[in-house]
């Protein structure tokens, strides 16, 4: 009885918590229809409204996803922006890659700066070392950091842009639509997105009174370039394979103005083409997200194993009123699922529906995804990131000082 209780507590402080601050997590969708004259044309004036974009790209052997994303970013409805792509020590050809589709759409697109990177400094995460040396190139008054394999609307940035000087926020991160092509991908990351959500809270990321609240997104992270620099870049979070995430809460910390907005309108990727790939992928995450701490990993197995999967078992071997508050449980978490996993998803809720048989399954497969990847960076003593090792040591010395570096490589005296 005692452990029913708790855990309809629980779920009655995230539903109550979730609900109270879902006014905080808008969702950007593109203008319906195009002004006349605001789009980008060859020749155009640029808009004195929309400032100039810096969009920094970090690619390492990603030739064919760049082949297939990068079309999309040069292709913004957007009148002064420049892409710089940052080749991250590459054998595939993604600079030519990158190189033939800006040649290919030729003056219709924009500039286009290719920077390849042959070494890896000490100190440093190869994404993290690759953003920091685009960043230092660029020109415009705003940088948006993003992914290779992230597929842009034509309205994208100017949507961004707009929404993040009306409210003149400082960083603006949106979340993508996560494209599956696979059932059980899809729903592995539905859950992913619904459980990272309760567990950060990210409702209250734009909140000026949560200072603690700070988000970031890999696929789309705009920020003011004052307040990237104030917070001290790429640099500060070096070693941080979460990067997306310790920028925004750097951002946040320090009192800049931000939103977390759902973009699936806007953007989307494919999260990982299979669940072995998803399994890989979340080697390097896994234990940043509870700072290398084994004690904090297995209170977090352990939380997943009791708020989220084992209501679905208690509820058929309990009875009286701990029966009633598994059930209680239960459906504060499905309506909860729903409310939070189909506009990220951009999903009819009917749709979304259709996940809840499976989220046990889910939770357990996610349970073991999540053990598996902080048993492997146990034995291995490190995680091993885009065919480079990082040890554990070196790690968790980056996650509360900045890293020594500048972002040209160069160690800070």
């Amino acid at each position: 009885m005692l452990l029913a209780a708790l855990v309809a507590a629980f779920w009655t402080f995230v539903f109550w918590d979730g609900w109270r601050g879902r006014r905080r997590f808008p969702h950007l969708f593109p203008p319906c229809e195009r002004e006349a004259g605001d789009g980008r044309q060859t020749g155009d004036a640029p808009d004195p409204e929309l400032p100039f974009v810096s969009v920094v790209v970090a690619a390492r052997n990603e030739a064919e996803t760049l082949r297939r994303a990068l079309p999309t970013l040069l292709g913004q409805a957007y009148p002064a922006y420049e892409v710089i792509v940052v080749d991250d020590r590459s054998t595939d050809g993604t600079s030519a890659v990158a190189a033939a589709v800006a040649a290919a759409l030729g003056a219709a697109a924009p500039p286009v700066r290719l920077i390849r990177i042959d070494a890896l400094p000490p100190g440093w995460l190869g994404k993290n070392h690759a953003l920091a040396r685009g960043a230092a190139e660029a020109r415009g008054s705003l940088l948006l950091f993003t992914d290779a394999d992230v597929h842009f609307q034509e309205e994208a940035l100017r949507t961004a842009v707009r929404f993040m000087r009306a409210r003149r926020l400082d960083h603006l991160a949106l979340t993508p639509r996560l494209v599956a092509r696979r059932g059980a991908v899809r729903r592995f990351s539905r859950y992913f997105m619904f459980s990272f959500m309760i567990l950060e809270r990210l409702w209250w990321a734009g909140d000026p009174e949560r200072k603690h609240r700070g988000a970031g997104v890999g696929a789309f992270n705009l920020v003011r370039r004052s307040a990237y620099e104030a917070v001290g870049g790429h640099a500060a979070i070096a070693l941080r394979p979460d990067d997306d995430l310790a920028l925004g809460r750097r951002l946040r910390a320090a009192g800049f103005r931000q939103a977390f907005a759902g973009g699936a309108a806007l953007l989307s990727v494919e999260w990982y083409p299979s669940l072995r790939a998803a399994a890989i992928g979340l080697e390097k995450n896994a234990l940043a997200g509870v700072g290398y701490r084994y004690a904090f990993a297995a209170a977090a197995l352990l939380g997943q194993a009791l708020f989220f999967l084992w209501p679905f078992v208690a509820v058929w071997i309990t009875e009286g009123w701990a029966r009633a508050g598994y059930a209680f449980s239960l459906a504060a978490m499905i309506a909860l699922y729903v409310r939070v996993v189909a506009p990220l998803s951009a999903e009819r809720w009917s749709e979304v529906l259709k996940d809840v048989p499976f989220v046990p399954l889910t939770a357990l497969g996610f349970n073991a995804i999540f053990l598996r990847a902080v048993v492997l960076t146990a034995w291995r003593g490190g995680i091993t990131w885009r065919g480079t090792f990082y040890s554990l040591a070196e790690l968790r010395a980056g996650m509360g000082s900045p890293a020594g570096a500048s972002c040209r490589g160069e160690r800070r005296r």
